[in-house]
Protein backbone atom coordinates (compact mmCIF):
# COMPACT_ATOMS: atom_id res chain seq x y z
CA UNK A 1 0.00 0.00 0.00
CA UNK A 2 2.67 2.31 0.97
CA UNK A 3 5.32 2.78 -1.66
CA UNK A 4 9.04 3.47 -0.61
CA UNK A 5 8.94 6.73 -2.05
CA UNK A 6 5.66 7.83 -0.14
CA UNK A 7 7.11 6.09 2.88
CA UNK A 8 10.14 8.87 3.04
CA UNK A 9 7.77 11.52 2.08
CA UNK A 10 5.39 11.08 4.87
CA UNK A 11 5.29 8.59 7.50
CA UNK A 12 3.23 5.62 7.12
CA UNK A 13 0.13 4.91 9.53
CA UNK A 14 -0.88 1.60 10.84
CA UNK A 15 -3.91 0.07 12.59
CA UNK A 16 -4.06 -1.41 16.21
CA UNK A 17 -6.61 -3.94 17.10
CA UNK A 18 -6.96 -5.05 20.77
CA UNK A 19 -8.51 -8.59 20.72
CA UNK A 20 -10.63 -9.41 23.84
CA UNK A 21 -8.66 -11.34 26.84
CA UNK A 22 -11.68 -13.64 26.80
CA UNK A 23 -12.71 -15.77 23.75
CA UNK A 24 -10.11 -17.11 21.00
CA UNK A 25 -6.23 -17.01 21.95
CA UNK A 26 -4.27 -14.31 19.42
CA UNK A 27 -2.20 -17.46 18.43
CA UNK A 28 -5.42 -19.33 17.13
CA UNK A 29 -6.63 -16.20 15.51
CA UNK A 30 -3.11 -15.97 13.95
CA UNK A 31 -2.92 -19.61 13.01
CA UNK A 32 -6.03 -19.54 11.46
CA UNK A 33 -5.51 -16.29 9.11
CA UNK A 34 -1.64 -17.78 8.23
CA UNK A 35 -3.31 -20.88 6.91
CA UNK A 36 -5.38 -18.64 4.71
CA UNK A 37 -2.09 -16.61 3.33
CA UNK A 38 0.04 -19.61 3.04
CA UNK A 39 -2.64 -21.03 0.67
CA UNK A 40 -3.84 -18.06 -0.71
CA UNK A 41 -1.02 -15.25 -0.54
CA UNK A 42 -2.90 -12.91 1.36
CA UNK A 43 -6.19 -13.07 4.18
CA UNK A 44 -9.03 -10.97 4.92
CA UNK A 45 -9.24 -9.83 8.36
CA UNK A 46 -12.89 -8.67 9.68
CA UNK A 47 -13.21 -6.08 12.35
CA UNK A 48 -16.54 -5.97 14.06
CA UNK A 49 -18.27 -3.01 15.60
CA UNK A 50 -15.72 -0.37 14.69
CA UNK A 51 -16.14 1.35 11.30
CA UNK A 52 -13.81 4.69 9.53
CA UNK A 53 -15.78 7.25 7.01
CA UNK A 54 -14.78 6.72 3.39
CA UNK A 55 -12.51 9.22 3.92
CA UNK A 56 -10.10 7.92 6.77
CA UNK A 57 -10.25 4.22 5.11
CA UNK A 58 -9.23 6.25 1.66
CA UNK A 59 -6.35 7.65 4.14
CA UNK A 60 -5.44 4.17 5.35
CA UNK A 61 -5.27 2.27 1.98
CA UNK A 62 -2.93 5.21 0.65
CA UNK A 63 -1.00 5.25 3.80
CA UNK A 64 -1.28 2.24 5.78
CA UNK A 65 1.70 -0.22 6.74
CA UNK A 66 0.97 -2.37 9.08
CA UNK A 67 -1.95 -4.23 11.39
CA UNK A 68 -1.11 -4.68 14.81
CA UNK A 69 -2.81 -7.57 16.89
CA UNK A 70 -2.72 -7.43 20.05
CA UNK A 71 -4.15 -9.40 23.62
CA UNK A 72 -3.41 -8.81 26.83
CA UNK A 73 -4.02 -11.72 29.01
CA UNK A 74 -3.03 -12.53 32.59
CA UNK A 75 0.33 -14.39 30.98
CA UNK A 76 1.55 -10.64 29.87
CA UNK A 77 0.74 -9.36 26.24
CA UNK A 78 0.93 -10.91 23.24
CA UNK A 79 1.18 -9.06 19.76
CA UNK A 80 1.16 -9.91 15.98
CA UNK A 81 2.19 -7.86 13.05
CA UNK A 82 0.57 -8.03 9.50
CA UNK A 83 1.79 -6.11 6.45
CA UNK A 84 -1.60 -4.31 4.84
CA UNK A 85 -2.26 -4.89 1.10
CA UNK A 86 -5.70 -2.97 1.49
CA UNK A 87 -8.47 -1.65 3.44
CA UNK A 88 -12.09 -2.08 2.54
CA UNK A 89 -15.66 -1.59 4.02
CA UNK A 90 -16.67 -5.07 2.28
CA UNK A 91 -15.03 -7.70 0.54
CA UNK A 92 -14.40 -7.51 -2.88
CA UNK A 93 -16.58 -9.63 -5.39
CA UNK A 94 -14.24 -12.99 -5.87
CA UNK A 95 -11.99 -12.90 -2.98
CA UNK A 96 -14.51 -14.46 -0.40
CA UNK A 97 -11.77 -17.20 -0.66
CA UNK A 98 -9.40 -14.98 1.40
CA UNK A 99 -11.58 -15.36 4.55
CA UNK A 100 -11.08 -17.77 7.62
CA UNK A 101 -13.46 -20.43 7.55
CA UNK A 102 -14.40 -19.93 10.76
CA UNK A 103 -15.76 -16.62 10.50
CA UNK A 104 -19.08 -17.99 8.65
CA UNK A 105 -19.75 -20.47 11.61
CA UNK A 106 -19.32 -17.51 13.96
CA UNK A 107 -20.59 -14.96 11.84
CA UNK A 108 -18.14 -12.47 11.66
CA UNK A 109 -18.21 -12.77 7.79
CA UNK A 110 -22.11 -11.30 7.98
CA UNK A 111 -21.12 -8.17 10.79
CA UNK A 112 -17.56 -7.19 10.06
CA UNK A 113 -17.89 -3.42 9.57
CA UNK A 114 -13.73 -2.94 8.41
CA UNK A 115 -11.56 -5.36 6.15
CA UNK A 116 -7.97 -5.25 6.41
CA UNK A 117 -6.12 -7.47 3.47
CA UNK A 118 -2.82 -8.98 5.07
CA UNK A 119 0.00 -10.11 3.14
CA UNK A 120 1.71 -11.98 5.86
CA UNK A 121 1.31 -12.10 10.45
CA UNK A 122 4.46 -12.39 12.63
CA UNK A 123 4.78 -12.50 16.42
CA UNK A 124 6.73 -9.49 17.39
CA UNK A 125 8.08 -8.36 20.85
CA UNK A 126 5.38 -6.83 22.70
CA UNK A 127 7.75 -3.71 22.89
CA UNK A 128 7.35 -3.00 19.91
CA UNK A 129 4.22 -1.26 21.10
CA UNK A 130 5.90 1.22 22.87
CA UNK A 131 7.40 2.99 19.56
CA UNK A 132 3.68 3.33 18.75
CA UNK A 133 1.86 6.66 19.57
CA UNK A 134 -2.12 7.56 18.58
CA UNK A 135 -2.88 9.69 15.75
CA UNK A 136 -5.62 11.10 17.40
CA UNK A 137 -4.51 11.93 20.96
CA UNK A 138 -0.85 11.83 20.78
CA UNK A 139 -0.54 9.24 23.51
CA UNK A 140 1.61 5.96 23.35
CA UNK A 141 -0.74 3.40 21.73
CA UNK A 142 -0.19 1.52 24.78
CA UNK A 143 -3.59 3.15 25.93
CA UNK A 144 -5.26 1.18 23.50
CA UNK A 145 -4.67 -1.95 25.93
CA UNK A 146 -6.96 -0.64 28.06
CA UNK A 147 -10.71 1.13 28.36
CA UNK A 148 -13.50 0.78 25.89
CA UNK A 149 -11.26 1.60 22.50
CA UNK A 150 -9.73 -0.97 21.06
CA UNK A 151 -9.05 0.20 17.14
CA UNK A 152 -6.79 3.00 16.96
CA UNK A 153 -4.80 4.30 13.97
CA UNK A 154 -1.03 4.70 15.06
CA UNK A 155 1.96 5.94 13.70
CA UNK A 156 5.27 5.12 15.09
CA UNK A 157 6.93 8.22 17.44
Amino acid sequence: MNTSENATAEPGISLLLRLPSTGSSIERVAEAHNRVINEHGAVWLGIVGKTYSPENVVHIKNNGEFLYLVQKTNAGTSVYRGKMADISRSIPEGQYSLIPPYYRDLGIAERAKLWVKLSSLRRIASQEIEKLRVVSSGKNASALLSGMAYLGIVERK
